[in-house]
């Protein structure tokens, strides 16, 4: 009985995503030139697009807890390794194709991604509640806007037992 749970379980996933996946790909367009040079100071987007180690946190935005790991100053309350190449470069596009020109003040991520090449890293930090994203590459930081279409699809993978 438990098998059949997991395997429904995984059919509505897979069938969620699938439908998220379609979404993006018919409703959203490429950012342009100008909003790429924004968000990734230096040479990072190379490291984005061409990483192939890939971690999704989630992350307390309120408070910075001494005796748990942190990204970028928050607090990580859970992590999950993206091995599968084809689902970091489904997370990667959704987040490309996500990104906006919408700007607000707030600032309280929830989430967070970091890329590796094996040589260099990229770290994202996102806060769905404003829209807003900031990079951080060797000494540099970017920032952004991202739309919400990609928060379902960032806590769904976080709240998979065992991740794609």
């Amino acid at each position: 009985m438990k098998r059949l749970h997991k395997i429904v379980f995984y059919t509505f996933l897979v069938s969620t995503i699938s439908i998220l996946a379609f979404a993006f790909w018919i409703f959203s367009e490429e950012p342009n030139k100008e909003q790429i040079a924004k968000a990734f100071p230096l040479d990072s987007y190379q490291v984005f697009t061409k990483g192939k180690n890939v971690t999704l946190y989630f992350l307390e935005p309120s408070q910075k807890n001494q005796k748990k790991e942190t990204f970028h100053k928050y607090t990580v309350l859970e992590k999950t390794e993206i091995k599968e190449k084809s689902f970091q470069s489904f997370l990667k596009n959704s987040f490309i194709k996500s990104i906006t020109n919408k700007e607000s003040k707030c600032f309280n991520p929830r989430h967070g991604l970091r890329i590796s090449d094996g040589k260099q890293k990229l770290d994202i930090i996102i806060c769905f509640e404003c829209s807003n994203f900031k990079t951080y590459y060797k000494d540099k930081e970017g920032f952004g806007s991202i739309n919400e279409d990609t928060k379902t699809l960032f806590s769904n993978v976080l709240e998979t037992p065992e991740s794609p």
